[in-house]
């Protein structure tokens, strides 16, 4: 159980890290309707297709075909997150940490302590079981 329990943690940051959510997984039939327009419009293949969306020929694809700039926004996988976390620890060394402290009392304790409670063994109601002999 815990094998599955972690397994499962794991792929569960993993899809997080490559920013996977449920917007883009709808998007994937925009994706292959936008493949197949390249493929009849351009003669692009899939790899060609990829280059010009996502890859190096994305700038120069986005120039030149301005018409198809709203199919674009639709395509899954085009967010861009920017996420920085800094982290800082700054470890001083200090030689007062594990200072001596004396504690003292100038004034006199009227404090008693009594017991609040009895012992069970000297009610004579709770007894342990006798054997009968």
């Amino acid at each position: 159980m815990n094998a599955i329990l972690s397994i499962g943690l794991s792929m569960l940051f993993l899809f997080q890290g490559f920013t996977l959510n449920l917007k883009d997984l709808a998007q994937i039939g925009d994706l292959v309707e936008h493949v197949n327009f390249h493929a009849n419009t351009y003669g692009d293949s899939f790899e060609t297709f990829l280059s010009k969306h996502y890859g190096e020929l994305k700038e120069k694809h986005a120039k030149d075909n301005q018409e198809e700039e709203d199919e674009h926004e639709k395509l899954p996988f085009s967010h861009q997150t920017n996420i920085q976390n800094f982290i800082v620890f700054v470890h001083l060394p200090n030689d007062n940490f594990c200072s001596k402290v004396i504690l003292g009392s100038t004034t006199p304790s009227i404090f008693f302590y009594s017991e609040s409670y009895s012992s069970i063994r000297e009610s004579k109601i709770f007894q342990p079981p006798r054997l009968a002999a």
